[in-house]
């Protein structure tokens, strides 16, 4: 997947809250970049193994589609690059829906050195 990468979340009933987690797992320092359509820019920097660096808790008001951009980079000591491969995945299992982006910054080739997550609940219908 190209990066930056465009997500689609779409949430089927109003009064959520959409929760952001931008994990890392890497030694190389992460930074990932959350664009909303609407609305003000989210910046996570960090590193370290099974650290959280950054968290985000959004009401969403309306049923709809909502569109971020995203910009997910290491800096392995030479400057912010983008990060090479990038991989999303979603679930829904009941109440629970996630989209989950995933990156590797070309260190170890594991797929885990970045992980952005996002998650809503939605009520039993």
């Amino acid at each position: 997947m190209s990066n930056p990468i465009s997500v689609a979340i779409p949430v089927t009933q109003a009064n959520r809250t959409l929760y952001i987690t931008v994990d890392t797992y890497a030694a190389n320092t992460q930074q990932v970049s959350i664009q909303p359509k609407n609305g003000n820019s989210m910046t996570a920097t960090g590193n370290g193994e099974g650290k959280r660096i950054g968290y985000w808790a959004l009401p969403i008001k309306d049923i709809g589609i909502y569109n971020f951009n995203l910009l997910i980079q290491y800096n392995d000591g030479s400057g912010f690059k983008n990060s090479t491969r990038v991989q999303t995945g979603s679930v829904a299992v009941g109440t629970l829906n996630q989209t989950v982006l995933f990156s590797e910054d070309a260190a170890d080739n594991d797929d885990n050195d970045c992980f952005v997550t996002f998650m809503w609940f939605s009520s039993g219908q």
